[in-house]
């Protein structure tokens, strides 16, 4: 039984990871197939042709991890300590570090996210149900026949990179790996934000605590981002944990930071920020109940104009600290495959605190207004109940029926009541066409701001295209929360190694509400930044470059545009934006510069990002963006360039440079500055 256990374990961390990446091509069947490089083969099972193997073979146990986070023998039964594999195959009906247990039985699931067998009798543990038509659609014969390509190990979180920024990781060797297209109907697939870093290896601990603390020196020739520059060294001592966690029940990951900055001579720019970034899925019952938990803590700009640029380079003067959390338990059956259902429950709250964790109690900020502080604090309950069709229905048809409602706790205009119920339907014309539709009444409502109420039907239509793996497009005309226009998704693989992926949304929202609906539809991808789950387009949670307001209630039109090569052992990366505000309400009372801030905005912008590994303990990233903006006419560059090397396993050498220039008509705005620091960060 022991052995039973051990199996479904290994297994499921191996489904888990795969379905992550949806890769390869046959879902957990095709991992199923495919086994690590470090396990057993089957040749050396079966002993020579015409040749019986031994009757009972010598199994060699892994020798014991020297790490102080490694497994202890008898702990976790049947998962290895971190070791080189054994050398020499076990019988039939073994399993690594367990001589004398039975092999698992074909019968049960290979992943805690695939039904039970019996109790949802239609549900089929090999086709779970939450696939779209496409997905149903009979696969590509040579895309069945093509051996499955090793799975890369995810990498850790980096809450401190920028915009469209590619983390140096040592040894990461960049990849580019299918992208599954958003479904219209259909439940889409649970899984964390961030896959954990050991869901790949069935040895690993399944839990990673990787404490660490960076000191580094550096010079930069403007402090406090003004006109007047002047030199001054600066000191940088920042402390934090990083937590992988790869369980049956629990998978994820966080990271958390606390950076304390010195400045020899500009003292009233010493900061100490929090950054922190999570995210984790708990099984409460397997297949049927999750809970899905995330988690943000990061500086942003109360008046935009920093670009692509790192945000421990906003001044004090105009930084807030924001926090955001959500938690969302989900819920999800089967009824007889005739409808498949699920039911969400998000409760978030942002809190925002004015200036670092240091200066919390200035009552203006450079721009003569009020900080941001307790007045865009937000608490939001979202419930979600939606519908589709079952397996029983012909796979040309489908439809997801949806009834979201929503309440959102403000002092600021974010503060509203929203409710939307609508039908969407797709129906299969050939094996790469597919025409879709939209149909619902949506009311929204702004207690502060009445002029943004908005009461009436939702519609659209449109189609999806899908002339070959790993490309798609999907295109909607229709209007929805008081918008008329056109939105939809598309990607290109030019190459094995290019992709070109680009999107275009409009959406009536605040700043607040915003903030927490970027880190409820981030993930971290396989190169180490943080995307939107639908598109893989590189995202933020707070996009620097336009003011953070709670005074406005706006129409938001987003363009996005990304494309990546890689190269051996380089990725190229391309990230633009074009974003469009239009204030339908702004708060009364609101004047002078704060009423700026909260007009029409217009902002545009590109990032070119090259990650390169020079050798397995040495790797280089460098980013060059141009960002402007409609208020105040500002344009802002900045460039980024990170080197690092690893000197031992617990010892890495960095190298940085920061540059930011900002051109505006605004007072006091204009200015440029250099930073350059060289530290080691210690692991333990």
């Amino acid at each position: 039984m022991r052995g039973t256990q051990v199996g479904y374990v290994g297994a499921g961390l191996l489904v888990v990871a795969c379905s992550c990446f949806a890769w390869p091509p046959g879902g957990s069947a095709a991992l199923a197939a495919e086994k690590p490089s470090t396990a057993p083969s089957d040749q050396s099972s079966a002993g020579t042709a015409g040749t019986p193997p031994p009757a009972t073979p010598p199994i060699v146990a892994p020798p014991r991890s020297t790490s102080p986070f490694g497994l202890v023998p008898s702990v976790f039964p049947g998962l290895s300590p971190a070791g080189p594999a054994p050398t020499t195959a076990p019988q039939p009906g073994a399993t690594l570090g367990s001589p004398a247990v039975p092999a698992p039985t074909p019968a049960q699931p290979t992943s805690p996210f695939e039904p039970l067998p019996g109790v949802f009798p239609s549900l089929a543990p090999s086709q779970p149900f939450d696939q779209g038509p496409a997905a149903r659609t009979t696969p590509n014969a040579s895309s069945e026949a093509a051996p499955a390509a090793p799975i890369p190990p995810p990498p850790l979180l980096e809450p401190g990179y920028g915009f469209g920024m590619l983390a140096p990781l040592p040894g990461l060797e960049p990849v580019l790996l299918p992208v599954t297209p958003p479904l219209v109907t259909g439940l889409a697939p649970i899984t964390p934000g961030a896959v954990p870093i050991q869901a790949n290896d069935i040895r690993a601990p399944p839990i990673i605590i990787t404490p660490s603390i960076l000191l580094s020196q550096g010079y930069t020739d403007n402090p406090r981002s003004t006109p007047m520059t002047f030199s001054d060294a600066v000191t940088h001592l920042s402390g934090g944990t990083a937590i992988s966690f790869d369980t049956v029940r629990l998978q994820g990951q966080l990271n958390g930071t606390l950076d304390f900055q010195k400045f020899a001579r500009a003292s009233d720019e010493d900061t100490l920020n929090a950054n922190l970034l999570a995210f984790g899925l708990g099984t409460i019952v397997r297949d049927h109940l999750f809970i899905d938990g995330r988690a943000a803590f990061t500086p942003i700009s109360q008046t935009g104009t920093f670009g692509f640029a790192s945000p421990s380079l906003i001044p004090t003067s105009q930084q807030t600290q924001a926090l955001s959390l959500s938690f969302t338990p989900i819920a999800r059956g089967s009824i007889d495959d005739l409808v498949d259902g699920e039911f969400r429950y998000n409760y978030s709250i942002s809190r925002f605190l004015n200036g670092g964790l240091l200066s919390n109690s200035s009552s203006v900020n450079a721009f003569g207004n009020s900080p941001l502080t307790s007045t865009a604090n937000t608490d939001q309950n979202e419930a979600t109940l939606t519908l589709t069709t079952g397996r029983r229905f012909p796979a040309d048809f489908s439809s997801k029926l949806t009834f979201d409602a929503m309440k959102i706790n403000s002092a600021s205009v974010a503060d509203s009541n929203q409710l939307q119920v609508f039908d969407d339907v797709s129906y299969q014309v050939n094996r790469r066409l597919a025409a879709t539709a939209r149909l619902g009444y949506e009311d929204l409502q702004y207690p502060l701001s009445p002029v943004s109420n908005v009461k009436g039907m939702i519609w659209r239509i449109g189609a999806q295209w899908r002339p070959f793996p790993d490309t798609y497009l999907d295109i909607n005309y229709g209007q929805q929360q008081g918008i008329t226009g056109l939105s939809g998704d598309f990607r290109y693989k030019v190459t094995a190694s290019t992709s070109i992926t680009g999107s275009l949304h409009h959406n009536r929202t605040t700043s607040a509400q915003q903030f927490l609906t970027n880190l409820n539809t981030t993930q971290l991808n396989a190169n180490g930044i943080l995307v939107n789950q639908t598109t893989g387009i590189p995202t933020t949670l707070v996009n620097l470059e336009v003011p953070f307001t709670p005074n406005a209630v706006f129409d938001d039109e987003i363009a996005s545009l990304g494309a990546q090569n890689v190269i051996g052992r380089n990725t190229f990366g391309l990230y633009a934006f074009f974003d469009h505000r239009t204030p339908t309400g702004v708060l009364a009372g609101v004047t002078g510069v704060a009423a700026a801030l909260s007009g029409s905005d217009t902002s545009l912008g590109a990032n070119l990002s090259w990650n390169h590994s020079l050798r397995p303990d040495l790797t280089s990233s460098a980013a060059l963006g141009f960002a402007t903006e409609a208020i105040g006419h500002t344009k802002t560059v900045t460039a980024d360039w990170l080197l690092s090397y690893t000197l031992s396993a617990k010892l890495t050498a960095t190298l940085r440079y920061q540059f930011i220039n900002v051109n505006s008509n605004l007072a006091n705005t204009t200015y440029y500055r250099n930073q350059i620091e060289i530290g080691v960060r210690r692991y333990f």
